[in-house]
């Protein structure tokens, strides 16, 4: 059976997670501070691939490096990360009372300036590795029922994105002189569960998971692809989808008042916090944040309208075409937040 993928957009994790352009990355050497727990290495078309997890008192943080330029950070806070046979990256976060994955492939968005995660699936307990060293990648997750699950084959990646069927399936090799060896990939599809086995093989071509399922789309999906904007005035930022308002911001004398569309009781919701310097609302996951005079950032959820992340020792909140894309610390540190 297909299985239901719901738009919790926490990081929305968030959806197009939108999964919309994705936080802003950091060009740097990895920080000296941030011990280096795993590190994953391949090659796309001969060029290799680095991904490095560092750890900080937030969780891990994501840094790619293509070829021969700088690390990029990609990702922040997460619990686990890794590539897959596709050299898509997953990564795995907390959200309110659960935990999700998302993914975000290189060779489909490039722009690592507007990196997007798009939320896959919910209530995981860990993302699943095979291989050795460098050469681990990811090949499903387990969720907390109990459930192996594996994960979407490139074709269906493409599907989700609106990507054009022919666009070529990267191959991601353990060398640099690797010949792929072609493959059918198949239609969408439900995750299917993957056998755990003892015995971890080595990078190598990928292998599309058989599947006699018919094609449907999950509603969830569908949402995701609604048209969405955003538009940010000095006092208000309002997020529509298709032509809908579904969240907006008031800022005045140090009010900020929030309304957001709650899908369960077909109703608006409003909240009104005090003591507000500044405010956005990230148009990925539609999640509010907001800079109080104290300097501490709150990042509230859309779905629940409850906190999921605070920073302190903030200078200031960082927008790009309307949305909420990295908070500047007041040491300088750019920390992205579009992904939340």
């Amino acid at each position: 059976m297909i299985k239901k993928h719901r738009n919790i957009l926490a990081l929305l994790m968030t959806l197009v997670l939108t999964f919309v352009s994705l936080p802003i990355t950091t060009k740097a050497a990895l920080p000296p501070e941030e011990p280096i727990v795993a590190q994953y290495e391949g090659y796309v078309n001969g060029i290799k691939r680095t991904i490095v997890l560092t750890s900080d008192t937030f969780g891990l943080n994501t840094y790619l490096k293509i070829g021969e330029k700088d690390f990029e950070l990609i990702s922040i806070s997460s619990i686990s990360s890794g590539p897959d046979c596709y050299s898509v990256i997953w990564n795995m976060t907390e959200a309110i009372d659960t935990t999700i994955i998302g993914y975000w492939s290189y060779d489909l968005a490039p722009d690592l300036d507007a990196i997007t995660f798009t939320l896959y699936d919910e209530n995981v307990e860990s993302l699943i590795f095979k291989g050795t060293g460098t050469q681990k990648i990811v090949t499903g997750y387990k969720t907390l029922s109990g459930e192996i699950c594996s994960l979407p084959s490139f074709d269906t990646i493409k599907f989700i994105e609106g990507v054009d069927p022919s666009f070529p399936e990267p191959f991601y090799a353990s060398t640099p002189d690797a010949t792929p060896i072609p493959t059918k990939t198949p239609e969408l599809s439900s995750p299917t569960p993957i056998p755990v086995t003892t015995e971890p093989p080595m990078l190598s071509t990928p292998t599309p998971v058989p599947t006699t399922e018919p094609t449907v789309v999950p509603k969830s999906v569908k949402k995701a692809l609604a048209p969405r904007s955003i538009k940010k005035s000095k006092k208000t930022t309002v997020i529509k989808e298709g032509g809908k308002v579904v969240s907006k911001t008031t800022l005045n004398k140090g009010t900020l008042t929030w309304k957001r569309w709650v899908e369960k009781t077909e109703r608006y919701k409003t909240k009104t916090y005090k003591g507000v310097k500044s405010s956005a609302l990230i148009l990925k996951s539609k999640n509010l944040v907001y800079l109080s005079k104290k300097g501490v950032v709150d990042i509230i959820s859309y779905k629940t309208g409850k906190r999921i992340k605070r920073f302190k020792k903030v200078k200031g909140i960082k927008c790009k075409n309307g949305s909420a894309e990295r908070i500047i610390l007041t040491s300088g540190k750019k920390i992205p937040i579009k992904n939340l």
